[in-house]
């Protein structure tokens, strides 16, 4: 369901229609607006060099966060193959301790 949202950033009204619910997007307004009030905030400079700074400074984290979430998501996979390959060793083994016992069983009669 689209849902069509009011925001201010920078003292501007925008209005967005999303599928996301409203507070959301209020959140993400509200986030953008403090990040570009932060960096006019005892600054020179102009509105569009804040503008272009809060982007670049947004979109640096967004790049870093789905590099982290990359190597993330590489480690879970190392970690399910480890776990995997635990569990092979631990069926072999214990395949191994039951066939040893048989053998045990055989030598003592």
């Amino acid at each position: 369901m689209k849902n069509r949202v009011s925001v201010t950033i920078a003292g501007n009204p925008y209005s967005f229609v999303a599928d996301e619910p409203p507070e959301y997007m209020q959140k993400i307004a509200a986030y953008i607006d403090g990040q570009y009030k932060s960096l006019l905030h005892g600054s020179k400079m102009s509105q569009m060099e804040a503008a272009v700074l809060c982007s670049f400074t947004l979109c640096d984290e967004t790049f870093k966060t789905r590099e982290s979430a990359e190597n993330m998501r590489s480690q879970l996979k190392a970690y399910v193959s480890d776990a995997s390959r635990a569990k092979l060793e631990l069926s072999e083994a214990k395949r191994e301790v039951e066939r040893l016992k048989t053998e045990l069983e055989k030598l003592r009669k």
